[in-house]
């Protein structure tokens, strides 16, 4: 009897990080960046590599946990995982952080702490008892381990195998020549028809926009670290004592000691970060129309993380009220079943102007997005019902749903939310710091 049980675990164990993994990893890294923002345990730096491991653990040792592969190891790891979220949960609650929704399960179940606890610890006394009980009935590790050797060893001796034909050598090397790069160029032919260089172009921007995003913050980071060491060297140099004497003295780390610094010797950044045009036809705005800073947001009215971050939204424009204005693309997710309807009917409030206060109620009542709701929304804010159903009935903005998407396809946005600083793009619900740095660059511009 107790091998079936095991095994009935393993299913349960590994089918729930299989879920959760998948779930994570099907939105922005920076969704999962903030929700472990939420804990307020690590630094930004850790998070995002955090953020990016996490879900892949997950995801693979819950699929070798279901499977019966390396049973012991996967079980192993992921009750060590379930204890980490179990101590974070504890932890969140013992503090009274508000956190509406754990994010254990990305965009998928939403779970309160206290629920997530209960689940959590349920969980990792399955996967202990996997881990301590592991047989195996109904487990693929004895074939399945040789098999993953073999393929090891095959695969090992392939790559060995590959020499250097003589006479090649890094004297002999040259850099490719450049492809012709013109829109009508053909870049490949299948059975005779052609693919053009501007078909590849159109199909890989959501790849070279993240890519450049990507190579900007590097950069980004890469001259941070290098404004600091001078801050460091010039203090150092007028105290007349070496980097090392100084650091030693002043705690590297110190924010308040460099931000000393920086005020000391003015910094100024010429970095340009990569921007793309977006068009503001037809586009929602609320806020000064001269504001220096337009803040484009594509979202999801039935995303959690976009609901999340509407009073972060609030907050900058209390704060900077003429400074910057807010502007709306839709992009409802095709695996939300009720957000293209939503969508649909904030653009029929548009039509009898209640955009803002229609978008509004749906991001605070996203659990309930039927097509009822909808229209008890419409009354609430004293629309016109006929009107309304009759515009959400016959999908009369359908084709302006549908521009926004194609724009969306031509920036290369994935998810929601995803923000447009001034054409400079970041992705997820962010910190309130992450709006504030951005914007007080762009006002120093």
């Amino acid at each position: 009897m107790k091998p079936f049980v095991i095994f009935f675990m393993r299913l349960l164990v590994g089918g729930v990080f299989i879920y959760s993994g998948w779930e994570k990893l099907m939105v922005p890294v920076e969704n999962f960046m903030a929700v472990i923002d939420q804990y307020r345990f690590l630094s930004e730096s850790l998070a995002r590599p955090v953020s990016r491991v996490v879900p892949w653990l997950e995801l693979v040792f819950g699929t070798f946990l279901l499977l019966g592969f390396m049973t012991r190891v996967s079980a192993a790891v992921l009750t060590g995982l379930l204890g980490v979220f179990v101590a974070l949960l504890g932890r969140a609650i013992v503090l009274g952080l508000s956190i509406a929704d754990c994010g254990c399960f990305g965009s998928g179940i939403k779970l309160t702490p206290h629920h997530a606890l209960l689940l959590d610890t349920a969980l990792v006394l399955c996967s202990a008892f996997v881990f301590r009980h592991a047989p195996r009935v109904l487990s693929l590790d004895r074939r399945l381990t040789a098999c993953v050797v073999a393929m090891l060893l095959v695969l090992t001796g392939c790559v060995t195998a590959r020499t250097v034909p003589e006479g090649i050598g890094p004297e002999n090397l040259s850099p490719l020549e450049p492809s012709p790069a013109g829109a009508n160029s053909v870049v490949a032919k299948v059975g005779g028809e052609a693919i053009g260089h501007g078909e590849l172009e159109e199909a890989a921007t959501a790849d070279m926009k993240s890519v450049d995003q990507k190579i900007y913050e590097i950069k980004r980071e890469r001259l941070q670290k290098m404004v600091e060491e001078k801050l460091w060297q010039l203090e150092a140099r007028k105290r007349g004592v070496s980097v090392e004497a100084l650091k030693a003295r002043a705690a590297p780390d110190d924010e308040a000691f460099m931000a000393e610094l920086s005020e000391k010797y003015p910094v100024e950044f010429y970095l340009e970060p990569p921007r793309d045009a977006i068009s503001l036809d037809e586009t929602p705005l609320q806020g000064n129309p001269d504001a220096p800073i337009t803040l484009v947001e594509f979202s999801d009215f039935e995303c959690p993380f976009c609901g999340r971050v509407q009073p972060t939204l609030q907050d900058i424009r209390a704060r900077y009220e003429d400074k910057v204005r807010l502007a709306f693309k839709h992009f409802p997710l095709p695996f939300h079943r009720s957000a293209r309807q939503a969508h649909l009917a904030a653009l029929c409030a548009d039509e009898q102007g209640k955009f803002w206060p229609y978008r509004a109620v749906l991001f605070q009542r996203q659990k309930d997005l039927s097509k009822t709701a909808l229209i008890d929304y419409a009354r609430e804010l004293g629309l016109e019902t006929e009107l309304f159903q009759a515009c959400l009935g016959e999908e009369r903005y359908a084709a302006k749903l549908e521009r926004d998407f194609e724009e969306a396809s031509r920036l290369g946005v994935t998810g929601t939310p995803t923000f447009f600083l001034n054409g400079r793009r970041f992705s997820g619900a962010q910190p309130y710091r992450a709006f504030e740095q951005m914007i007080e660059e762009e006002l120093k511009r």
